[in-house]
């Protein structure tokens, strides 16, 4: 195994990227945008149309996140808001990706 994905069915329209992770190993293989590619084909088809993920914000300096909310919006996702004390005591970004539904 060198990723895994985890998703939150919060209502049948979305859906949140609980967790995902790669093998430092594997990294810059493509194996991430696979997995959410995937994840949002499964989505469309069960009708969902936004898949949201929440990561540190940007108000928190530190290259590794910066990576991560990268890679994030090369995938398609766009940022929707950044709080105080959501996940942790410090900014949580929150990301969503549109998902067009299979017809």
């Amino acid at each position: 195994t060198v990723g895994v994905s985890l998703i939150r069915r919060h209502f049948s329209e979305s859906a949140e990227l609980h967790l995902i992770a790669i093998s430092p190993e594997a990294r810059g293989l493509g194996i991430g945008r696979a997995l959410i590619e995937k994840i949002t084909a499964d989505l469309a088809d069960d009708g969902c149309v936004h898949l949201s993920v929440h990561t540190v914000g940007p108000s928190f300096d530190n290259d590794a996140y910066a990576q991560t909310r990268s890679f994030y919006r090369a995938i398609g996702f766009y940022p929707l808001e950044e709080h105080s004390n959501m996940d942790w005591s410090g900014p949580t970004l929150i990301l969503v990706r549109p998902i067009t539904p299979a017809t």
